[in-house]
């Protein structure tokens, strides 16, 4: 006897989501090392230190199936940065997992495949609620598609301490991240080879939006009214009256892509701009845009030796018409580059280290800006630390006889201090026409017909 289960009363749904899979390297050799007991402690240490990082970067554990621990990004709640999150999240697992040693003194490591794509998922086990004699089971949550076989077949492929990634996964968490191309690998159950890519390190970018999407060189459509008055802030700003933009709108709204087509068409080569961004994994890390920013101008790569980072440090701030002496052990400190504890900067008082950062880091700007009209942009302010909002309230306090214009981006969920200052203006982004889409879609599907 048969019964067809009906998918919208156990809560499936077809969704977009991000699957890792990650194992326990050596699992079988440490059964036959270790007796009963000790490998089950050994297991619960690990699955909790991979648990901890899903759950910092909002995955939720699905299951875990003896050393395998199976994630889902974008599940329950869905996640414009789902692939971003799985990755950083098994970045930080792999490294949590070499903190643990076995007794012998050996480092535990873990290896882990990501694939991405459309599943539909829900409650695909028995009801919990379904009388079965004597035993009620519970619901499980599972994901049905090719994505889960992938990233399980990824995550075998990998060697030890080794991320591997589908290439949708690697489309969508675009330049934020160095890959190796892993060449294609053909796996049980599907038709064609699959091209994989191994996750290297993290990539600095100025601007999230360029990392996570190819500039589009399609026409700018329905934004011109809010072009045309951030040109003519513009013009103000340049000929000596600062001036500070929010602009406010939902994800996805355009903000990005209107600030880089103003800065694109409008900043010559008679002008400087500067890109900041807040990301939503370092809301607790001090100054994180401005560290970035820094690490980023240094052109930091890979790991290299805190000699090396001084001396790019050094060249960087060296513009500044200060005392080299004075000002580069303060930002070596933010940047956690080793400077000696004797310097006598150093030997200030936390309070009075962070005041001095932020008068070097202001004064730095004002210069900048005497010598160019300036333009310094700050994305996602509804992600932004403390200290650097902190940071933010001197700078746009103190431009207003500057050529400087700061343009800040935010969804509707920020609420702005600035509304006393007279040089602050708000532009709020409304969802385009239905022409305009139209207009949009016409442009990127080219001849190709599509349906209305």
């Amino acid at each position: 006897m048969s019964a067809r289960l009906d998918p919208q009363q156990r809560g499936m749904e077809r969704r977009s989501l991000t699957v890792m899979f990650c194992d326990l390297v050596g699992s079988t050799a440490l059964s036959r090392q270790l007796d009963a007991e000790e490998l089950a402690e050994v297991l619960a240490t690990y699955q909790d230190a991979v648990t901890q990082c899903v759950l910092k970067y909002d995955g939720t554990i699905a299951r875990y199936i003896g050393d395998g621990i199976l994630a889902y990004f974008g599940y329950p709640s869905a996640h414009e940065n789902a692939a971003e999150h799985a990755i950083r999240a098994s970045m930080a697992a792999i490294a949590a997992v070499n903190e643990l040693t076995l007794a012998s003194g050996e480092p535990l490591c873990a290896h882990i495949g990501i694939a991405s794509g459309e599943v539909v998922i829900g409650n695909l086990g028995p009801s919990a609620t379904r009388d079965l004699g004597t035993t009620a089971l519970p619901a499980e949550i599972s994901a049905i598609g090719e994505t889960p076989n992938l990233a399980a077949a990824l995550e075998k492929l990998a060697g030890p301490n080794t991320i591997l990634i589908s290439s949708h996964t690697r489309r969508l968490a675009g330049k934020l991240f160095r890959y190796r191309d892993f060449g294609q690998h053909e796996f049980k159950g599907f038709d064609q080879p699959v091209r994989v890519w191994q996750v290297m390190s993290e990539r600095l970018v100025s601007s999230r939006f360029r990392a996570l999407r190819v500039v589009s060189h399609t026409p700018l459509v329905g934004r011109q009214d809010e072009l045309e008055r951030l040109n003519k802030l513009w013009e103000t700003a340049r000929n000596g009256s600062g001036q500070v933009v929010l602009l406010s709108g939902e994800a996805g709204m355009g903000k990005s892509r209107l600030v880089e087509t103003l800065v694109r068409r409008n900043i010559g080569r008679d002008s400087l701009h500067h890109w900041f961004h807040c990301a939503p994994y370092s809301e607790s890390s001090a100054l994180a845009p401005l560290v970035n920013h820094v690490e980023l101008l240094m052109g930091a790569a890979g790991k290299e030796s805190q000699l090396v980072r001084l001396r790019k440090l050094e060249s960087v701030l060296s513009f500044a018409e200060q005392k080299i002496e004075d000002i580069v052990p303060l930002f070596a400190d933010l940047l956690s580059i080793d400077y000696g504890a004797s310097d006598p900067v150093l030997k200030m008082s936390p309070q009075r280290r962070r005041q001095r950062l932020f008068e070097v880091t202001l004064s730095a700007a004002q210069l900048l800006a005497q010598k160019n009209p300036l333009t310094v942009v700050i994305e996602d302010l509804h992600w932004i630390d403390p200290s650097s909002q902190e940071l933010i309230d001197i700078l746009l306090r103190s431009i207003s006889a500057l050529p400087v214009m700061v343009v800040l981006t935010a969804r509707p969920e920020y609420t702005s201090p600035w509304e006393d200052l007279p040089n602050f203006n708000q532009v709020d982004l409304a969802p385009l026409q239905r022409d305009e889409c139209m207009q949009m879609i016409s442009t990127l599907t080219g001849s190709r017909p599509a349906p209305q």
